[in-house]
């Protein structure tokens, strides 16, 4: 079982953004944080272990902002375009793939703060392995 605890500074919020931006039309209403929360959680623990597993580039692409970075526990730092190229190259060959959300906090300026840990069972010399993680 390999464990990878990644860090993702998340942007703007889903109900706030309209790709990637604020939309200037739209009057500010107040957030409902827990709301944003649950809309958070799905999208990491459901919607993105899908785009992976599928090698679906078109969820990813949605997902992710173009702002997009990641730090790996090994000190190692992605981007959007780099994940996109990863999930193209190397299809998933593992028993299992999971995040475990360890800290989602949502700031006054709707940003959010996520950290969670991914656990991959499986063969952990695979392809797909060597390259989520490097």
């Amino acid at each position: 079982m390999k464990r990878v605890l990644l860090i993702f500074l998340v942007g703007c919020l889903l109900s706030s953004c309209q790709n990637g931006e604020a939309s200037p039309t739209q009057p500010e209403e107040p957030m409902d944080v827990e709301s944003e929360k649950l809309r958070l959680r799905t999208l990491k623990e459901m919607e993105w272990p899908k785009a992976y597993k599928e090698q679906d580039t078109v969820l990813l692409d949605r997902i992710l902002g173009d702002d997009f970075q990641m730090i790996t526990n090994e000190g190692e730092w992605s981007n959007k375009r780099k994940q996109l190229e990863r999930i193209k190259q190397s299809a998933m060959d593992h028993d299992s793939f999971w995040y475990e959300i360890k800290r989602l906090e949502i700031l006054e300026n709707s940003t959010a703060l996520l950290s969670d840990e991914i656990t991959i069972e499986g063969t952990a010399d695979s392809e797909f392995v060597q390259n989520y993680i490097n």
